[in-house]
C-alpha cells in the first residue's frame, strides 16, 4: 500500500433466497444479499485506515400464470445503493408477458 493512497481490498458477499410455488399459477420468493465493500486507505503520515460500506438488498417477487400469460411483480429495496452510504433505493418492477 502506497503512503498518501486508497483501494479496495475485497469484497464480502452473503445471500439467500427461498421460493415457493403456491399452486400451479402462483409463486412467491424472497431475497436477502449483503455485500461488504472493504475499503483502505494509508494518510501520508502512514496511518491505515479502513472505510467500509456494507450494501444491503431486499427483494420480494411474485408471478400469476394463466393460460399463456404471466404477471409478475418484484420489489426490491435497497441500502448504501453502488456501496454509496446513504443512498437508499426502492425499484418496484411489474411485467406481463404473452405467448401466443
Amino acid at each position: 500500500l502506497a503512503t498518501g493512497s486508497a483501494y479496495v481490498q475485497h469484497y464480502e458477499n452473503e445471500a439467500f433466497s427461498i421460493g415457493f410455488a403456491v399452486n400451479d399459477n402462483l409463486s412467491v420468493s424472497f431475497t436477502e444479499e449483503n455485500s461488504t465493500k472493504k475499503n483502505k486507505a494509508q494518510s501520508v503520515t502512514g496511518a491505515v485506515t479502513r472505510t467500509d460500506v456494507e450494501m444491503e438488498i431486499t427483494t420480494i417477487d411474485a408471478s400469476y400464470t394463466m393460460g399463456g400469460a404471466t404477471i409478475g411483480i418484484s420489489n426490491s429495496e435497497m441500502s448504501n445503493d453502488s456501496y454509496t452510504s446513504g443512498d437508499d433505493t426502492t425499484e418496484t418492477i411489474v411485467a406481463i408477458s404473452l405467448a401466443f
